[in-house]
């Protein structure tokens, strides 16, 4: 037989079979088996998982997954997400005197929530390696209807909204929103309610 000639090998029973072709040689088990790859393997796309048109992966573009024609985004991709939510990581206690053990950990942490803050309240500097443009929520809500005294760590900063002293003297829930800047290495305040 000529060495570049296709030629169809029906695998019906178990074992397996070894076959050479002009440049790889390797092993096939049978279609019944688990199958173990080594090496570079090429396949034809798309692939098809489960039933015949159940779940079809195939290649959009160099390095581009897709499932059912739909892109899978991937770390280094640019893509446009749609109907997706974004849950906040969120740092919630009840009350504190500053928020040191506890603090809030800019690399993990997108939102701060005091639910009964009994006295005055210190906001240390956040810890970590925050991005520019990373979002900050911090509440505090009083454990009664006197207001509570705030003050802030170096790295929180006004900017034309100026950084609230002391909640309101109500139950309200103030709510205090940042913006990361990392050429001016603050928490810059952008939004109280």
């Amino acid at each position: 037989m000529p060495k570049n000639n296709a030629i169809d090998i029906d695998i019906t029973t178990g074992g397996g079979f070894t076959h050479t072709f002009p440049s790889a040689s390797g092993t096939l088990a049978s279609i019944s088996f688990a199958q173990t790859f080594t090496g570079v393997q090429t396949f034809n796309s798309p692939i098809e998982l489960g039933h015949a048109t159940d779940t079809t992966l195939s290649r959009s573009a160099a390095g581009v997954l897709a499932v059912e024609g739909v892109v899978i985004p991937s770390i280094s991709s640019t893509n446009t997400l749609t109907n997706k939510r974004i849950t906040p990581r969120i740092l919630s206690a009840a009350s504190y005197t500053t928020d040191t053990g506890t603090s809030i950990a800019g690399d993990t942490q997108d939102m701060f929530i005091v639910t009964a803050q009994t006295g005055a309240l210190k906001f240390e500097n956040p810890t970590g390696t925050p991005t520019d443009g990373q979002k900050l929520i911090i509440t505090v809500a009083s454990s009664t209807t006197a207001a509570r005294a705030l003050t802030y760590g170096t790295l929180y900063g006004a900017t034309t909204v100026a950084l609230p002293t002391t909640t309101a003297a109500t139950t309200v829930t103030l709510s205090i929103g940042f913006i990361y800047s990392s050429s001016k290495v603050l928490w810059q305040c952008v939004a109280v309610a």
